[in-house]
């Protein structure tokens, strides 16, 4: 997979809800780190998307803007849907608001031996909160 393949396959394999496709752009290593939390390894990657899917069973992602490299991939992308289920917040849950979110998040990913390696995302967490009714 070369890192301009990956927005498409990502945004399918999410949308779709298969974590056997996202499970395969992934090595085994995968180093996430994201406001909330920092992980290491594909289960745990795994493990943050179905919360995700759990906390908005509607979810679905979108990819704005790409820009690739050879070992390196730059995109931003929004999320929507509702707040239905628990939302882990990185040591606290959130029990559901029932409200509506739509979040922008840059993210930078990095490669490997044609596999996403490491990932680093950026978003506004205050308004994430805001939107579920949590922060003024």
């Amino acid at each position: 997979m070369q890192p301009q393949d990956l927005p498409a396959l990502a945004m399918a394999a999410f949308n779709g809800r298969d974590p056997e496709r996202l499970r395969a752009m992934w090595t085994d290593d995968f180093h996430f780190v994201g406001p909330d939390a920092e992980s290491h390894g594909i289960e745990a990657m795994l493990a943050r998307e179905h919360g995700l899917w759990r906390a908005f069973p509607d979810v679905t992602a979108s990819i704005e803007v790409v820009s690739a490299g050879d070992d390196v991939l730059a995109m931003q992308t929004t999320m929507t849907g509702t707040h239905t289920g628990p939302l882990d917040l990185g040591g606290q849950t959130l029990p559901p608001t029932g409200r509506p979110i739509s979040v922008s998040f840059g993210v930078h990913i990095w490669f490997r031996d044609g596999r996403a390696c490491r990932e680093r995302v950026y978003y506004d967490r205050m308004g994430l909160l805001q939107q579920l009714g949590v922060a003024a």
